[in-house]
């Protein structure tokens, strides 16, 4: 009996043993990959809640540079990224840094904003302000915070009136419409 009590010891008595088990390591390593990620998306989150902020400033500065251009024609005939940007009022933040005066840049894209009127009323009497490839967190906070703003918000075609609207259209990285007058 005194040798099956022996045979069970994992250690032999007297010798000392140092290091750790494999059980050990992967326990540790775990614990730091889960923190890593942790760590990694929180930072993206910010990122994306900073940008988020700074496009919906962009975004109703455009938008004012656009009724301020146009307000003596009456309507929005002849509105087009270029146009746009030649105007006084035209945010510096969205130039893209050599002399492209085509593309109107947001946080996300060199190219990532459209102007143009709407045309399916024939007094162009309203314009659309498009704003490409929004990253979904950004997207629910951009929508969220301007759809009350603007004649109509649509993100991929999706008319968006309110906040749940938006959480569920804004999967994803999308496009985003604005409809001003």
């Amino acid at each position: 009996m005194n040798k099956s009590i022996r045979n069970l010891q994992l250690r032999k008595p007297g010798k000392e043993q140092f290091g750790f088990t494999l059980m050990e390591i992967i326990f540790a390593l775990t614990i730091i990959g889960a923190a890593t990620i942790l760590i990694i998306s929180s930072f993206n989150n910010t990122g994306n809640t900073e940008d988020a902020q700074e496009e919906t400033q962009n975004l109703n500065a455009l938008s004012a540079s656009i009724q301020h251009m146009f307000k003596t024609q009456g309507d929005y005939e002849g509105l087009e990224n270029s146009v746009i940007m030649s105007d006084v009022s035209f945010p510096e933040q969205m130039r893209n840094s050599d002399d492209d005066d085509q593309n109107i840049k947001s946080s996300w894209y060199s190219n990532g904003y459209n102007v143009e009127p709407l045309t399916q009323d024939s007094d162009d009497d309203s314009f659309i302000i498009t704003m490409y490839g929004v990253p979904e967190g950004a997207c629910t906070s951009i929508v969220s915070s301007t759809y009350r703003h603007f004649e109509e918000v649509s993100v991929n075609g999706s008319a968006i009136d309110g906040v749940a609207s938006a959480a569920v259209a804004c999967d994803g990285d999308q496009d985003i419409t604005f409809t001003d007058r």
